[in-house]
């Protein structure tokens, strides 16, 4: 039970399936979570206890600090369709470094297709956070 509800009840009031929440939890995988007004960053702070610490968590309005190469944990990306181009440049790099130690769990509030087609976001890059990708809807309103 997570926060007090089987996987399947929070799944479901989340947006995602039973067997969602469950990849979601579980996998090892990177994960892209796109959502508008805020469900995406809701279904996080429903996993959070469930991932692998250290735990780093960028913010758009902050500088993208890194953690250590060679180190395991997660990786928190909030908003990631706002990551400059430079510092797509240098999450890209530090991916293909850290592949299979950390796990980096991305949030979007819009498809990041757009931006691939638009030019500004990375296609590396967004194939490399895009290794489970869910919509998520708000159920709890």
């Amino acid at each position: 039970m997570t926060h007090g509800r089987s996987a399947s009840t929070l799944g479901t009031v989340r947006g995602l399936t039973a067997e969602e929440w469950r990849l979601a939890r579980s996998a090892r995988a990177n994960v892209l979570l796109v959502g508008s007004d805020g469900s995406a960053e809701k279904l996080v702070d429903s996993l959070r206890p469930g991932l692998c610490q250290p735990i780093d968590v960028w913010h758009p309005a902050s500088r993208l600090v890194l953690p250590p190469i060679g180190g395991t944990g997660t990786l928190i990306l909030l908003d990631v369709g706002e990551v400059p181009r430079d510092d797509q440049r240098r999450l890209c790099d530090w991916l293909a470094v850290t592949a299979g130690t950390t796990r980096v769990v991305s949030t979007s509030r819009q498809p990041l297709v757009s931006l691939l087609e638009a030019g500004t976001f990375s296609k590396t890059l967004y194939y490399r956070l895009n290794v489970l990708c869910f919509q998520v809807t708000d159920c709890d309103s």
